[in-house]
């Protein structure tokens, strides 16, 4: 993601060249993939959003508002769950990842962002 100028870049691993580029947003800053890798979630601090890219035709499926400022993101090892860490209102949110819905969010402390998922 290329939080300059708003949009992904596709790169081909075995020879580390750019296949392509396309726009999804304004500050593209983190991504996860979900869905067996249908699909792209991206979450855009500067527009409030979390961005649900369809993989294959590479075009923004859904947009979603994310009160505060969404930067964190981490899919559930089940794969049903997403959660998006928001700055600003100092909560996380939980969205199912088959409908993009919000399950239900929880408070965190100030200035939540990177999120990991721990096994007891």
């Amino acid at each position: 993601g290329s939080n300059d100028d708003g949009t992904i870049t596709i790169i081909e691993i075995a020879s580390n060249t750019v296949r392509e580029t396309f726009a999804v947003g304004q500050t593209p800053i983190r991504i996860r993939f979900v869905n067996g890798g249908s699909g792209a979630l991206i979450t855009d601090p500067k527009a409030g959003e979390l961005i649900v890219v369809d993989v294959k035709s590479k075009s923004v499926a859904k947009r979603i508002k994310v009160a505060g400022i969404p930067v964190g993101i981490l899919v559930a090892p089940n794969g049903r769950e997403v959660y998006v860490a928001s700055m600003q209102v100092n909560q996380v949110f939980r969205f199912d990842t088959k409908t993009f819905n919000l399950i239900d969010q929880m408070a965190t402390g100030d200035g939540p962002d990177g999120v990991a998922w721990a096994i007891r």
